[in-house]
């Protein structure tokens, strides 16, 4: 999933932890609409982290986490939302525009180690400098 933020904005992003449902042979379940069906995440006492690195260099731009307080659990934890809050400080002196590749990373309270989402991040340039 592509991200855009605005360089040296407050930027927020939405994450819905979500696995799908299987039955007893493995085989997701298929709602009678037939789509997959999902079941939340519980996030309590689990560690996620946004990771973004210079598509050229791979060189981590930045990195931010629940146990850092940039990215918070939404209440209640078994609900499986959280939100990322980007701080302006974060993007404010990058050139803009710059793509960066980024993902996320769950890790649970059991050990279990999933990338949930990762795509591309695009920084753009902001207009007004307020």
């Amino acid at each position: 999933m592509n991200v855009k933020l605005i360089r040296g904005d407050t930027n927020r992003l939405n994450i819905y932890f979500r696995r799908k449902l299987l039955d007893a042979d493995g085989k997701p379940i298929r709602g009678s609409d037939g789509e997959f069906t999902y079941s939340a995440i519980n996030l309590t006492n689990a560690t996620i982290t946004l990771t973004a690195r210079n598509t050229n260099t791979d060189v981590i731009v930045f990195q931010l986490t629940n146990t850092g307080g940039q990215i918070v659990v939404s209440n209640p934890a078994n609900a499986g939302n959280a939100v990322v809050t980007v701080a302006p400080t974060t993007t404010a002196s990058m050139s803009a525009p710059s793509w960066l590749d980024y993902d996320v990373e769950l890790l649970e309270s059991d050990s279990t180690k999933t990338t949930v989402l990762k795509g591309r991040l695009l920084v753009s340039k902001d207009i007004t400098y307020a």
